[in-house]
């Protein structure tokens, strides 16, 4: 399976998870119980952040959402993220993190 595969068959299940958790929560016997309560809150949290990580992916690396403006990172992000890591490995490194914890 491909990862954007993968990854909408992560977000249905989040969606599928959040539906049946807010039906329970609403029209179930089980409406004032702590566990649904937050397995619910734990749904709704997995649920928001799948919408926000394709929301990130889709404005990124596609045409977002298919308005008139371009893709935010240009055709070279392969250059863009071996500078990012360049510059992660430069400002990580161990000696540069043990000069700032001595001073």
């Amino acid at each position: 399976m491909k990862r954007y595969q993968r990854a909408n068959f992560l977000m249905a299940a989040a969606f599928l998870l959040f539906l049946l958790t807010f039906c329970l929560s609403r029209w179930s016997p089980w409406q004032k119980e702590t566990w649904l309560s937050v397995l619910y809150f734990l749904a709704q949290s997995c649920f928001i952040g799948c919408v926000a990580d394709y929301i990130a992916v889709e404005a990124l690396f596609r045409r977002p959402f298919h308005l008139p403006v371009g893709r935010l990172i240009p055709k070279s992000r392969k250059r863009i993220i071996r500078k990012l890591g360049e510059v992660n490995s430069t400002l990580l490194s161990r000696e540069n993190m043990l000069k700032k914890v001595e001073t």
